[in-house]
């Protein structure tokens, strides 16, 4: 789905060459989220990935994120009612549009298009993520804490109950950007990886053919 990611700056959509996905790390027990990025992480490693989103999540819990911090300082001195059209405008200008705003330390690659949030640490299994409007983003992905649960695991024709370590992931998708056609791909390549990550494959997955494709072979 790589040809469907991109932006909407004013209604129409424009693809994007870099991909990003944002990590929204709870600092304080949930009092506020921060959004790590990382662009392009299909052409890293598990473990660059691993040690950059570390790094990152590290400084933000710690308070030391100063482009967090400057940028969510104005939300201290205005009301909330001021601060959310202002706030909505600005990350629309910087990361739909792509034009950063350095008197408010929002830059173009602060979001992301696919979003993570993880409600595990806060002790839930399982929510229901909206998308939300700051971000701007395609997809929310929402992770709960790992549990054990008992299965039933089928092998030579033979079913056997194990326990094993579980894991709910709830997937939203905005339909701007394309219909179940699009974003059901991208969810079971996201689960097959995750089930079974030493047998993944990527060429077990095909491309999703893309919508102008579609309408070219219906002229044919």
């Amino acid at each position: 789905m790589r040809r469907d990611v991109g932006r909407l700056p004013f209604g129409t959509f424009k693809h994007s060459k870099k991909i990003g996905v944002t990590v929204l790390v709870d600092v304080e027990g949930g009092k506020d989220l921060i959004p790590v990025t990382l662009w392009d992480a299909h052409n890293m490693t598990i473990f660059e990935i691993a040690k950059k989103c570390a790094e990152r999540v590290g400084r933000a819990k710690k308070g030391k994120d100063e482009r967090d911090n400057k940028s969510t300082a104005l939300a201290d001195y205005i009301p909330s009612f001021i601060a959310q059209p202002i706030s909505f405008i600005a990350t629309y200008i910087a990361s739909t549009v792509g034009i950063s705003i350095p008197p408010l330390n929002l830059r173009n690659d602060t979001f992301g298009h696919v979003v993570l949030s993880n409600v595990g640490t806060l002790g839930y299994n399982s929510a229901f993520a909206p998308l939300c409007p700051l971000v701007h983003q395609m997809s929310l992905i929402c992770t709960g804490k790992i549990e054990k649960r008992v299965i039933v695991e089928t092998k030579d024709g033979v079913d056997t109950m194990k326990v094993a370590n579980m894991m709910t992931a709830v997937g939203t998708g905005d339909h701007r950007y394309g219909d179940a056609a699009v974003f059901t791909p991208f969810f079971k390549v996201i689960r097959d990886y995750i089930e079974d990550p030493a047998n993944f494959d990527h060429k077990d997955h095909k491309d999703v053919i893309h919508y102008t494709e579609a309408a070219l072979k219906k002229t044919e």
